[in-house]
């Protein structure tokens, strides 16, 4: 994918290394752009919590307005490869939304051939109360008040280094910096976060939205409400539906009334975000995944049994128009898309979950 940000500008870029994917990737050193956040951006105070404001309405977006919000913001445009390059030492490799489309990875190398060294991820709609922020160490770089949040014990506090910038009142967006597989960083992860903050803090303090296409190509999937339909499967549950959006892209759904629906039975979870193509799993030697089509999309179901009963987890490409790659150098790489994750107690019932959430993809 491609970027239009003047600030990609000064990527180091190795010949024949690959600028992948979605959300803020380019082929070559940068291409001259606009600013960030074309369009005004404002956090919402976030009173209103989803538990609070009880079921959401058939086809309606999630009941927790800042989770709303948030989808909005495009987190790989929160990046910048030639600032992530240049506090690292490293040479990036790939960038791209994670497993939720609340998240970017921005994977950086010492150069072709060698193995990650590190990862900076830009996650919209993390959770961030009070309480977490009085845990937190206060610093201001770039003109923002970032909070720097300690690692849980036994989690690795030396390779990896938090700061969150709060965005109302339990809201926050969050950039990890994390070492790969290293005994010994390089360099303090703390560090890096707090030259690469000083650097795209610019770009942070009013976030580029979806809408401001400042990455390419557009990822339909980021319309998506998690929640969306999901008070439909009250037959299927015993009652009323209750749903939380956990995050963004996140979404449960349980019965209202306890004891309705037992074990895994009574829950289901969806999440929108980017994975490999899951078709190449239906073969003869894996007798637990098959081939089911979802609102025209092509998905893959996996049933299995478990001890409170069978779960099953489905996987629907959400949108098959924009293929991803993140290493454009290998043929037989596998590509990923947009998709939607769905578990729940049995296919049929995450069938009618997809059903739901797709139904705002047209």
């Amino acid at each position: 994918m491609r970027s239009s940000r003047e600030h990609r500008r000064g990527a180091v870029v190795a010949a024949g290394m690959l600028w992948a994917l979605t959300g803020c990737s380019t082929g070559v050193a940068g291409a001259p752009a606009t600013a960030a956040g074309g369009t005004p951006f404002r956090a919402v105070d976030s009173t209103v919590t989803s538990e609070a404001a009880g079921p959401s309405t058939a086809g309606a977006a999630s009941v927790n307005p800042v989770q709303a919000v948030m989808r909005k913001v495009d987190p790989c445009a929160l990046h910048s490869v030639g600032a992530a390059a240049a506090a690292t030492g490293m040479v990036p490799d790939s960038i791209m939304p994670t497993t939720s489309l609340a998240a970017c990875d921005l994977d950086l190398k010492s150069g072709p051939g060698q193995p990650q060294v590190w990862t900076l991820t830009t996650t919209v709609g993390i959770g961030f109360d009070d309480g977490r922020r009085q845990q937190a160490a206060e610093e201001r770089i770039g003109g923002i008040r970032f909070f720097r949040v300690p690692e849980p014990p036994g989690t690795g506090a030396d390779k990896s280094c938090r700061h969150v910038m709060a965005f109302g009142s339990d809201t926050g967006i969050e950039l990890r910096v994390r070492a790969v597989d290293l005994d010994a960083p390089p360099k303090p992860p703390c560090q890096i976060a707090a030259a690469y903050l000083a650097e795209v803090a610019r770009y942070w303090k009013n976030p580029a939205t979806r809408a401001d296409k400042v990455t390419s190509p557009v990822l339909r999937a980021g319309d998506l409400d998690p929640c969306a339909g999901l008070d439909t499967l009250a037959d299927a549950l015993g009652g009323p539906v209750r749903t939380r959006a956990s995050a963004p892209y996140s979404c449960s759904a349980v019965p209202a009334k306890p004891g309705a629906a037992a074990g895994s039975a009574g829950v289901v979870n969806t999440e929108v975000g980017v994975g490999t193509d899951p078709r190449p799993l239906v073969n003869p030697k894996n007798q637990n995944f098959r081939a089911i089509e979802v609102a025209g999309r092509p998905g893959v179901a996996r049933e299995l049994p478990s001890a409170k009963g069978a779960t099953c987890s489905l996987t629907v490409i959400a949108d098959e128009s924009a293929a991803l790659q993140d290493d454009q150098s290998r043929t037989d790489g596998r590509m990923s898309y947009q998709v939607l994750t769905v578990r729940a107690g049995d296919c049929d019932l995450a069938v009618r979950a997809a059903n739901g959430v797709l139904a705002a993809l047209r």
